[in-house]
């Protein structure tokens, strides 16, 4: 899309999550294409979108370190 307006205002109807603000940010062509139709909260992009993921990351940053001790 040439041009976006995107509002990451919390619905009033459930949640907004950070994958679903991606979706919307990631369709233009790039930041000066972007509007936002108002503020947003902050912890929307600074909290980890999923403690399954977080738990997952923090597994494979082990397997990536014992990895990395091995081939020393």
């Amino acid at each position: 899309m040439g041009h976006v307006l995107i509002d990451l205002h919390k619905p009033p109807s459930g949640a907004l999550t950070p994958f679903s603000a991606y979706v919307a940010l990631s369709r233009s062509k790039g930041r000066s294409t972007i509007r936002l139709l108002r503020g947003f909260e902050p912890k929307l992009f600074t909290t980890h979108p999923s403690d399954d993921l977080a738990v997952e990351d923090a597994r494979l940053d082990l397997c990536d370190a014992a990895t990395q001790n091995q081939s020393i």
